[in-house]
């Protein structure tokens, strides 16, 4: 975080004949509200100051904010937009946010995810599963994510952003361990119960993006994407009763 450098002028201390003090170990001058504490890392200038104990700079009623979020990203402008750098989780994924606002990212991201699980774990169903219904919904959810992977590689690429297809969350990569595990009509099961789930999850966060999304064409995606997922969430569910 860059450092502010703040001017104050130090007053002359007014003497007067009878009543003239000097404290050797506390010196303070006051003049238009500024003054410096030795004891304190803080200085105050016309309403502006600089905490060095904070990751927060105020100044001048122009919010600048530098911090992490809980998810591992670094954001450095007020309104979080503007180029970004992603550490610590993010980073280690290899995603670049580029332009995008610190809540579509993280949105982006997870959303990247779960497409990647339900993609991948689709293919194999296509190969393992023992069910009819089960093959069918696993070859429609491949071509619908394999169109909805593309799509959202073009609209990163639009915002400076990218997102490998790598790039998975913990909670997804066990979820396709869970799944790999199984043989069978027990391979159904697992299949059919996470598609479920993964879809539940999608279209809660996909219908919040379409309410907040900060950019327009992030919001214009997610709600394209909505009807295809709630199709898959509704047929999950569908076909998980009959594989009980």
């Amino acid at each position: 975080m860059s450092s502010m450098l703040f001017a104050f002028t130090l007053a002359s201390a007014q003497q007067t004949p009878n009543n003239t003090k000097n404290k050797k170990n506390n010196t303070t001058t006051n003049k238009n509200n500024t003054g410096t504490n030795k004891n304190n890392t803080t200085t105050t200038t016309t309403n502006s100051g600089t905490n060095t104990n904070s990751t927060d700079t105020n100044t001048s009623g122009n919010n600048t904010t530098t911090g992490t979020d809980h998810n591992g990203m670094n954001h450095g402008n007020g309104d979080m937009s503007g180029t970004m750098v992603s550490t610590g989780r993010y980073a280690a994924m290899g995603v670049q946010t580029g332009s995008l606002h610190r809540k579509d990212a993280k949105f982006l991201v997870l959303a990247g995810s779960s497409n990647t699980l339900e993609l991948q774990l689709s293919k194999l169903a296509q190969q393992r599963a023992t069910n009819q219904a089960v093959k069918d919904y696993a070859n429609m959810m491949v071509e619908h994510h394999t169109m909805a992977a593309q799509e959202m590689k073009k609209l990163l690429s639009s915002k400076g952003a990218m997102i490998p297809d790598t790039a998975l969350l913990p909670m997804h990569k066990l979820q396709i361990e869970t799944v790999m595990a199984a043989q069978g009509a027990d391979f159904d099961k697992a299949y059919m119960r996470i598609m479920v789930d993964a879809h539940e999850e999608d279209v809660d966060e996909f219908e919040d993006e379409v309410t907040d999304a900060r950019d327009a064409d992030v919001r214009a995606f997610a709600s394209r994407m909505m009807p295809v997922l709630q199709t898959h969430y509704s047929r999950a569910k569908e076909i998980r009763k009959q594989v009980r």
